[in-house]
C-alpha cells in the first residue's frame, strides 16, 4: 500500500549532501534537515531524497550549517517480517522544490555579493 502526502519544511542541513549516479543513470541525493520537534523538546532529523536534475542544485545548496526550505512528497512503504509478523512503516520524503534561506559558507556569501555587484556595474544600476 502506498500512499502519497506534501510536505513543506524550514531546518538547518545536518552534513553536506550525499549524491551518485544509480546504475541505471538516475542521479540520487540524499541528505538531513534538522528541525524542532512539535512539543520543542529535542531535534528531529528528516531524510530527504532527491532525484534528477535537482540534485546538481541540492549539490549547491545542502551544505552543513545552511538553513533552507525545502517542499516534497511524502511516501509510505508497509513492511510485514515474515518470520515475526511484525509491521513497521517508513517514510520517504522526496524533493520537489528547494530554496536557500541562509548560507553558512561566508565565502560564498562574498562570492554571491561580487557577482551581484558586477552585473550591477555591467549594466550601469549602481
Amino acid at each position: 500500500m502506498n500512499l502519497t502526502n506534501n510536505f513543506s519544511l524550514v531546518g538547518v542541513v545536518y552534513e553536506d549532501i550525499h549524491y551518485y549516479t544509480s546504475e541505471s543513470g538516475l542521479d540520487v541525493g540524499t541528505f538531513f534537515i534538522v528541525c524542532n520537534s512539535y512539543n520543542q523538546q529535542g531535534k528531529v532529523y528528516i531524510p530527504i531524497t532527491a532525484f534528477g536534475s535537482i540534485v546538481k542544485t541540492c549539490v549547491l545548496l545542502a551544505r552543513k550549517g545552511n538553513i533552507l526550505a525545502v517542499d516534497g512528497s511524502i511516501t509510505s512503504e508497509l513492511f510485514i517480517d515474515q518470520e515475526s509478523g511484525k509491521v513497521s512503516v517508513r517514510l520517504n520524503f522526496v524533493l520537489d522544490k528547494i530554496m536557500l534561506l541562509f548560507n553558512a559558507e561566508p565565502a560564498m556569501v562574498n562570492s554571491t555579493t561580487q557577482k551581484i555587484e558586477n552585473i550591477l556595474k555591467m549594466y550601469d544600476l549602481e
